[in-house]
């Protein structure tokens, strides 16, 4: 029979994991319940009888390590989340990057999607009303679950209400779920795969806008300069940075202008 609560000795064996896997500080007790939770529903649904157990079947099958590290991260993310951002982009577009032929668009935390297709929706209206301008969006996510979602790109019909008006005409209702889907012009420029945050390769400036929203907060103020660092490092020269508003950096330390409502120029 599987087991239904977590010895406290097994508690600090997941937070340990969770910190030393994803690289995310496990502080504050809110995280740390919902991280249990979901390791403790894993362990279920896979009716083992300890979490030793589980661990090394999940460690040796990695269908169930990509759970595991799914397990390991909290998502919270929804269309258009943090709307000031998206008014100062849609602004952005017109002022600053009308004349870019290529408009290259990064995203980092991506989790299932949300916020890589509501900005693909105002990328893709200004392409329509742009002749000339195109763009390509390049999101990741740690977590391969996640991941996967988003390449999907399928989501439940109630949320297409928080999709403004002018928008919804880059959605298509399928036919047969409960579901919608962004324009296929969207899908085929905005790619997902799985990488770390705190594991950031140096890369060469080539990205107009990165977003990293929301996901800071889990690190320790040592490693969100080190991953500012690297992310300022591939927008090019006036290139845009936002992170979110529960989010802080010192613009200076990073040869950055703020822009405001959480958004910076790379200088």
């Amino acid at each position: 029979m599987a087991i239904d609560n977590f010895k406290p000795e097994d508690r600090e064996k997941i937070y340990a994991m969770a910190e030393n896997v994803t690289g995310n500080c496990q502080q504050g007790s809110y995280r740390r319940e919902i991280i249990i939770s979901n390791v403790l529903r894993r362990v279920q649904v896979k009716k083992a009888e300890s979490l030793d157990q589980y661990l090394q079947s999940a460690i040796a099958n990695d269908q169930e390590f990509a759970q595991l590290l799914s397990a390991f991260t909290i998502h919270t993310t929804e269309w258009f989340r943090e709307m000031p951002h998206y008014k100062k982009f849609e602004a952005l577009l017109s002022e600053k990057f009308k004349g870019t032929k290529k408009f290259r668009m990064h995203s980092g935390g991506c989790s299932t999607g949300e916020e890589v297709y509501s900005f693909g929706l105002m990328l893709e209206a200004f392409r329509n009303a742009n002749p000339g301008f195109d763009y390509e969006y390049k999101a990741f996510d740690i977590d391969p679950v996640s991941v996967e979602m988003a390449k999907k790109a399928l989501y439940p019909m109630k949320d297409l209400a928080k999709i403004a008006a002018n928008y919804q005409n880059f959605v298509k209702k399928m036919d047969k779920e409960d579901s919608f889907t962004p324009d296929p012009n969207i899908k085929a420029r905005c790619s997902f795969f799985t990488d770390n945050l705190v594991k950031l390769q140096n890369m060469q400036p080539c990205y107009e806008v990165i977003v990293c929203r929301n996901v800071l907060i889990y690190f320790t103020p040592d490693k969100v300069k080190e991953i500012i660092g690297k992310l300022v490092m591939r927008l090019v020269k006036g290139g845009v940075l936002v992170i979110g508003h529960s989010d802080s950096l010192d613009p200076k330390a990073f040869n950055l202008k703020t822009l405001g409502n959480s958004m910076y120029e790379k200088l």
